[in-house]
């Protein structure tokens, strides 16, 4: 086994140090997947009509529904816009050296929106090689596309970049869960070794199969009179093969990732490297979703995963003329990264929500969906997020000495 267990992440601790750290501890399980899957385990409850009847448990539900934009504007816009900070702060060298990421791929989506605009009104049935290409994926593949139960080339575009931005997102929580298990582990004196690592990236990518294949229906909660989501689907047996990849890379972890810790200390890996890991399996496997649990709960859980390590990476010194200043005065530490978080919320509501609400009321979409707008911000948003992410936690930015656990692209 090539992982270590230092003495000093698992020795014990007195009862007055355990009484220091639980909070510490709460704050740690809930931001790094805990508190989704206690949401989870909430939701299947609700497949009990008694449970569900209860006038406290349809108050709390009301209360969570009107909550919605609150947690989303707290825990997913400002982990995106946390990531814009990290990326183009970084100066003007940073920026030309990913000029693919950070200058040519948003300037891509920008222009496919832009067509899927123009196009709205254009009929699927006016782009005869969309025909041909659908009834090739059916012969060869037995893939049925659905491309053209669209009404207009636009809503297929549309579609096409959702389909895109969750395509991206299933490799990005996965890879971000990887990462997140890696420092965690070692802040808690357990290390995994190269083998160790690479057998949990071949158990995410089987994850994330899984997940492509399930042809996104949770989508169609996006549904409305203007536009639907449809789903691709593809073959019976190939949907079982992916999901026993998954089976048996899982079988692959537990044998020689946790079993090996288990005989050599009597103790499982730590909790905090664990979890990551269990979320992301539960968020993603199509097996068992709670209705919109994909699409609502796992993106918040999701940015406070982010947000937790942002928050570090600010504490750690990435501006390092604020870290300069404050270094000495841990309350002004604490009212600065107060300050940030605020204006990061602010800023990811107006990009998210505000302006494309905004936008969308306009004349320029009487002809199209209602929420193109709201669509459009959250797939450039998210997507360019994703690109953004590949690289500044590479060798030559800032943020890597700052979590040098993380393992290299």
């Amino acid at each position: 086994m090539d992982s270590a267990l230092s003495t000093n992440g698992l020795s014990r601790t007195s009862p007055i140090a355990l009484s220091g750290l639980t909070l510490t501890r709460i704050i740690e399980f809930i931001c790094l997947g805990g508190g989704s899957l206690l949401i989870m385990a909430f939701c299947f409850c609700l497949g009990n009509l008694n449970f569900l009847m209860r006038d406290d448990v349809r108050f709390l539900l009301a209360q969570c529904a009107a909550a919605g934009l609150l947690f989303a504007s707290l825990f997913s816009y400002p982990h995106a816009m946390w990531s814009y900070r990290f990326a183009y702060q970084q100066g003007r060298p940073f920026v030309l050296r990913h000029s693919w990421e950070l200058i040519g791929y948003p300037v891509l989506i920008i222009g496919l929106l832009t067509i899927s605009a123009l196009t709205w009104n254009t009929p699927i049935t006016a782009i005869s090689a969309i025909a041909s290409v659908e009834s090739l994926f059916s012969g060869l593949f037995r893939i049925d596309l659905n491309w053209s139960k669209y009404s207009s080339l636009g809503e297929l575009l549309l579609a096409s970049l959702l389909v895109l931005q969750i395509v991206m997102s299933g490799y990005h929580y996965g890879m971000q869960a990887l990462g997140i298990a890696i420092a965690c582990g070692e802040h808690r004196g357990y290390k995994l070794g190269a083998q160790e690592k690479k057998y949990l990236r071949f158990n995410l990518y089987a994850l994330w199969l899984v997940n492509l294949l399930s042809g996104y229906t949770f989508l169609s909660i996006l549904d409305n009179r203007c536009f639907g989501y449809r789903p691709i689907r593809f073959p019976t047996e190939l949907k079982m093969a992916a999901a026993l990849a998954f089976g048996l890379t899982v079988m692959l972890v537990l044998y020689k990732v946790v079993l090996p810790v288990l005989r050599q200390s009597r103790r499982l890996p730590p909790v905090s490297a664990c979890l990551p890991i269990i979320s992301v399996w539960l968020w993603l496997q199509p097996f068992c979703q709670p209705f919109g649990f994909q699409a609502g709960v796992v993106p918040l859980a999701h940015g406070l995963q982010y947000l937790y390590f942002s928050a570090r990476a600010e504490v750690g010194g990435f501006d390092q003329t604020l870290s300069k200043t404050l270094s000495k005065n841990r309350l002004l530490q604490l009212v600065a990264l107060t300050a940030l978080f605020a204006a990061l919320v602010g800023s990811g509501y107006l990009a998210y929500k505000y302006v494309p609400v905004m936008l969308d009321g306009t004349a320029m979409v009487k002809n199209m969906a209602p929420n193109f707008f709201i669509l459009a911000a959250y797939i450039f948003f998210n997507t360019h997020h994703f690109m953004i992410d590949a690289v500044i936690w590479r060798g030559d930015s800032r943020l890597r000495p700052m979590m040098p656990a993380l393992p290299a692209d």
